[in-house]
């Protein structure tokens, strides 16, 4: 029987991209497998055709497929063969239908991250560990459930005898679970990755960390929690992004500044934190020392022009081609990840 192993880009959509509804049976079905030998045989033609149908790869892009490296080459029109001669550590393939399995977002994220740097393999950690999908046309952001978690890939690169050394490994130290969008993720790397590498060093926070109520909040909002987007709950200090444009409802204003007021009231000391600020290096330099001062953290910088040229670095990464593609008011452009390479 014929088998395909989905890999690199088309590996990535799938975990990350907003599934079709038919797609979306498939994911709910799909189960950890134990398999670790990769095929021995280029995939036939009909599997090609049964991922078109269902919604499993876009119509007109390329199909990324892992092989062994004995098997044979198959000259297949948009189609891209990568080959191993590697057996597989268990816990790498999922089996998504007969036939049909796609890496892990653990064994992606050890393939995706061979050469890069640390603030880059921090970033696709995020994004596979994330609680969002973007949907392909729209560019939509769609609430889901992770798939991972910064400590499961940890784990999986542990079994793969990844050197402590290792950027993909050690990045992970600054990779949190629970991004709720791209920006959450630009905010939490620019804020915390150490100074060398752009960032400005604070602590780690928990992403959208979720604050119970009292009854009379949970009338007035309607919920009964909130969730913070990047919360230090030790020091009770969390920090909100706020993407909307001045042309946004009055309404949606109004909802924001109160379910801000009701956070303060259980105890929380909020930063609100605008696209103008993020964007800009010194407003965003201005909100970050505020936030080190409340959580009690001391930013020292030891050589300021180097922190800067890091952090033009990390930023171009972030809100230019390479990154998930953000537009001048901070919503999201580009669906997915252009810093996953393609062999030869």
């Amino acid at each position: 029987m014929s088998e395909i192993v989905l890999n690199n880009r088309t590996a990535w959509r799938f975990w990350t991209d907003a599934p079709s509804p038919r797609a979306q049976l498939l994911l709910q079905n799909a189960h950890p497998s134990d398999r670790t030998i990769l095929p021995k045989n280029p995939p036939v033609c009909e599997l090609f055709d049964a991922l078109c149908t269902a919604g499993l790869v876009r119509p007109g892009e390329p199909i990324h497929y892992l092989v062994s490296n004995q098997a044979p080459r198959a000259g297949r029109r948009n189609a891209v063969r990568h080959s191993s001669s590697l057996a597989l550590p268990r816990g790498s393939l999922v089996r998504i239908a007969e036939g049909i399995y796609v890496l892990s977002p653990e064994a992606l994220y050890a393939e995706a991250t061979r050469g890069l740097g640390w603030a880059t393999c921090a970033r696709l950690a995020n994004r596979l560990a994330s609680a969002y999908a973007i949907e392909p046309d729209s560019k939509a952001l769609l609430e889901c459930t992770p798939h991972t978690s910064v400590a499961a890939i940890e784990s999986y690169l542990h079994r793969l005898a990844r050197g402590e050394r290792n950027p993909a490994l050690r990045a992970l130290a600054w990779a949190v679970d629970g991004c709720a969008s791209p920006m959450e993720s630009h905010v939490e790397l620019l804020a915390c990755l150490p100074q060398r590498f752009g960032g400005w060093g604070l602590p780690i926070p928990q992403m959208n960390y979720p604050v119970a109520l009292s009854a009379q909040s949970r009338v007035t909002l309607g919920c009964a929690t909130c969730r913070i987007d990047l919360a230090w709950p030790n020091a009770q200090v969390g920090l909100e992004y706020n993407s909307r444009s001045f042309h946004d409802e009055q309404r949606a204003w109004e909802h924001d500044a109160h379910r801000q007021n009701v956070l303060e009231a259980q105890g929380f000391r909020i930063v609100p934190l605008t696209w103008p600020q993020l964007a800009g290096p010194l407003e965003f330099e201005a909100v970050v020392r505020h936030l080190a001062r409340l959580i009690g953290h001391r930013v020292q910088v030891r050589n300021d022009s180097a922190r800067r040229a890091a952090e033009c670095a990390l930023r171009d990464e972030l809100f230019g081609e390479r990154g998930e593609g953000i537009r001048g008011d901070g919503t999201t452009g580009l669906a997915y990840d252009s810093a996953l390479k393609t062999p030869g």
